[in-house]
């Protein structure tokens, strides 16, 4: 069981009640009563907590009392008194105080933000500076703070903050100055009320929306290159010269906290083994980064005060070059919280320093209570603190290289299977597993990589020797995790959620579980995995012979195995991608090749949405298209998967009937990469790396 007191602390009122504020906040603002609602409700629970809350807080000195035992040598004993009305009182008005401060702060941030105006107008054109660009896997995130717009008088829509969606390659950086010419959309309550992309843009403050390509696009006044730029610029070319391409993009997303370096297919077998978390930059990579000046200083007898000092400074280096992702800001605040508490000598309790954390970073930033990252984040790691001891205790006969992993992701799935559930309708219950060998090997990839970047700066030479366990440990890793990504442990729950209730409580048995049966206990962990696998496979379609999954007589055709799609037809718009994609899903198709013979913007524009959320492994297009901007964006979207469009005179589907013939003859499955065959073929290149011009990169290969 759980101690309250390691969770009933003053931290968790204080986290309460800015959660319920920013409830509150934005549900006035956006007209959600069902926030408004919640908000309060939590408000009422933080209130009825706050006296168990105070009564477990450390009573200070003053209000102990010493008895001295007779023998004079043993020194006197704190005895805690009854706690006295006014003793409580003390104790609740401070912490009330803190809280309305920062209730306070909350509401003047979220307030200070623009908010959704029915009456504004959409604008023709714009200029304005760019406040941060974000890159995507098709596009640039351009947020830029209107200045004037071009041939209008007036100010109205001044000071506006415009998300523009740019070309993948846009340079632009933060400080340009650039110009618009594609209309930027307002957002507003009507669209806000429909849409949860724009709720989430509202709560970002963002009231414009803009789409732009290369024609409409310009940048006006070029910002000097940063500092930032330059370092992270310095440190990807340094990535490409070291090591293999599949190794550098890995490496990428790891150091830049963007997952999006890497190619679509590695990312789904990732998700699919229930390890995407590990490339995510979390404490992971701050524990890993945190380490380097205790192994250098360390043995120099360094005090911990001044390694501390230049381990928060390293850290600091590290968030400012990647993308700050709210779980690597997590794991930085927290690290620094307990280096601030240790040197005030401060009570450091982790699940103490995680919701101070929490509640700084609502301060600063509000919508990111409603974004999935942090509810994760915080989640898994609160799990861990929380369920990690329990899941040890249970798992004593293991021996300790694998008990201690094994009970950390426990632990950690706890807060996270509701969490991916909810938001995702999705369960994985392939991550225990995988979690044993993708993170130790991650680790270790990113470990050696930062010491190979060390070397590089002195030896090239040393840099590349370095470079060699790194890209086999990263190639390694990709097999086991494509090996569990294929068993097929990812599910999409539609609408029997509730059936896996008891799964959900038999998982949670072993936490309480008395000491004589909690070895006893722990085997109903792999039972309830056994169990939910069991009754989510039921619904799933397996690989088996082509069928028809989904026709449209005359128009359209599916066909499928199970594990790959063929799409063959025209689609009518955005609403008939959505209903395919859902069938994608349903059937957990893994690769999609599309065949079209409707070349006009419906269908087009259509196939773009699709080619964006799946794994496109072949596109044809009907040889009687005409150029458009829909042809242009669908195009630049396969590229950047590697795709190459091929234009074809493509066999119309028949009137009237379902017939699959012509389709048949295009269902073209890609070439599945079996496990052990790719094993051989790495024990191969590890032969080879023996061997002059082996061992060095790609891009250096390429280049003799």
């Amino acid at each position: 069981m759980i101690p309250a007191s390691r969770v009933v602390q003053p931290s968790l009122f204080l986290l309460l009640v800015i959660i319920a504020v920013i409830l509150v906040s934005y549900g006035a603002i956006l007209d959600s009563p069902p926030e408004r609602l919640a908000g309060i409700a939590l408000a009422a629970c933080s209130l009825v907590m706050l006296r168990p809350i105070a009564r477990n807080t450390p009573a200070p000195l003053n209000e102990r009392r010493y008895r001295v035992t007779a023998e004079s040598a043993v020194p006197p004993r704190i005895i805690e008194s009854p706690v006295r009305a006014g003793g409580l009182s003390l104790r609740v008005l401070p912490l009330v105080l803190l809280a309305a401060g920062c209730s306070a702060a909350t509401v003047y941030r979220i307030n200070a933000m623009p908010q959704p105006d029915a009456g504004r107008a959409a604008l023709s054109a714009l200029i304005g500076t760019v406040e941060s660009v974000r890159m995507q896997r098709y596009t640039s995130e351009i947020v830029v703070r209107q200045e004037k717009t071009p041939g209008a008088p007036g100010g109205m829509a001044d000071g506006a903050r415009v998300l523009i969606m740019a070309p993948h390659n846009t340079a632009a950086q933060r400080g340009d100055e650039c110009a618009v010419f594609s209309e930027a959309r307002p957002v507003t309550m009507e669209g806000v009320r429909e849409s949860s992309f724009l709720r989430g843009l509202a709560r970002r403050g963002l009231t414009y929306t803009a789409y732009a390509d290369e024609d409409s696009l310009s940048i006006v006044r070029t910002a000097p290159e940063g500092t930032r730029g330059i370092i992270r610029s310095g440190i990807a070319r340094s990535l490409d010269r070291h090591f293999r391409a599949r190794t550098a993009s890995l490496l990428k997303a790891l150091y830049f906290g963007n997952k999006n370096h890497m190619d679509k297919r590695t990312i789904e077998q990732y998700k699919k083994a229930g390890v995407m978390h590990v490339l995510a930059a979390s404490g992971l990579h701050v524990g890993i980064v945190a380490a380097i000046p205790f192994m250098l200083l360390a043995p120099l007898r360094v005090g911990k005060t001044a390694i501390l000092a230049v381990t928060i400074a390293l850290l600091c280096f590290y968030l400012y070059i990647t993308d700050m992702p709210v779980s690597l800001v997590r794991a930085f605040m927290m690290f620094a919280a307990y280096a601030v508490l240790r040197l005030f000598d401060m009570d450091r309790g982790a699940v103490n320093t995680l919701l101070l954390t929490a509640s700084a970073i609502l301060i600063l930033m509000p919508h990111e209570l409603y974004e999935p990252g942090f509810q994760l984040t915080f989640g898994a790691t609160l799990g861990i603190l929380l369920f990690y001891r329990s899941f040890e205790a249970c798992l004593d006969l293991l021996p300790m290289a694998l008990r201690g992993p094994l009970a950390l992701t426990l632990a950690a799935q706890i807060p996270v299977y509701p969490i991916i559930l909810y938001h995702m309708n999705e369960v994985n219950l392939a991550g225990i597993v995988s979690n044993l060998a993708a993170v130790p090997g991650i680790t270790l990839a990113l470990s050696v990589s930062i010491a190979a970047q060390a070397a590089g700066l002195l030896s090239e030479t040393a840099a590349r020797v370095l470079a060699v366990p790194v890209d086999i440990t990263v190639e390694a890793t990709g097999l086991f995790v494509q090996a569990m990504a294929s068993l097929g442990g990812l599910f999409r729950v539609e609408c029997r959620s509730w059936a896996l209730l008891p799964f959900y409580a038999l998982y949670l048995l072993p936490l309480v579980a008395t000491r004589e049966k909690r070895r006893m206990a722990v085997l109903a962990v792999p039972l309830a995995v056994v169990g939910a696998w069991f009754v989510l496979s039921s619904d799933a379609v397996r690989p088996g012979a082509v069928r028809i999954a989904y026709h449209d007589t005359g128009r359209m055709l599916i066909l499928s195995n199970g594990s790959h799609a063929l799409l063959h037809g025209r689609l009518s718009g955005i609403e008939e991608a959505k209903a395919v994609f859902e069938i994608l899903e349903r059937e957990r198709v893994e690769t999609l090749q599309l065949a079209l013979t409707g070349t006009d913007f419906h269908s087009l524009s259509a196939a773009c949405f699709l080619a964006r959320r799946c794994v496109i492994s072949a596109c044809a297009i009907d040889s009687g298209f005409r150029f458009s901007r829909a042809l242009s964006r669908l195009v630049a979207v396969l590229e950047r998967d590697g795709v190459m469009p091929e234009f074809l005179a493509l066999p119309r589907l028949p009137a009237g009937c379902a017939d699959e013939r012509h389709s048949m003859a295009l269902f073209s499955p890609p070439v599945r990469e079996y496990t052990l065959p790719a094993l051989a073929a790495l024990a191969k290149r590890l032969h080879a790396y023996g061997r002059p011009g082996h061992g060095e990169p790609d891009s250096v290969r390429s280049s003799h």
